[in-house]
């Protein structure tokens, strides 16, 4: 999970600068990592208000049936797709990029064909 920040002027409350995760916002302010991660929990750095929301990187895995293209499972993490499929990491990579079936089956990050 990774946390995105918002940075608003407390004055104006307008968005100011948005940042997709606290490694960003610590680089730009140029200040420590703890002192970051105290304000974005305080809510508040300097003249400026925080507000951050967890974003999820992961991408949901749909598997079809190549006969019917009728959706068969959904899989919210790459591990559990890569048990079902009994495929390694890189295969499965491919299968999601060209659409290839295999064994009967495609998978997509997309939810429909």
């Amino acid at each position: 999970m990774r946390k995105h920040i918002l940075v608003y002027n407390k004055d104006d409350n307008e968005i100011l600068m948005e940042f997709k995760s606290a490694r960003e916002m610590v680089r730009y302010f140029k200040i420590d990592g703890k002192v970051a991660r105290t304000a974005i929990v305080k809510g508040e750095y300097e003249d400026f208000l925080l507000i951050y929301k967890d974003v999820s990187n992961r991408k949901v895995i749909y598997v079809f049936d190549s006969n019917t293209y009728k959706l068969q499972q959904e899989f919210n993490s790459i591990t559990k797709a890569l048990k079902y499929a009994k495929v390694n990491f890189y295969t499965l990579k491919t299968l999601l990029e060209n659409g290839h079936s295999h064994k009967g089956k495609i998978y997509s990050y997309k939810n429909k064909l």
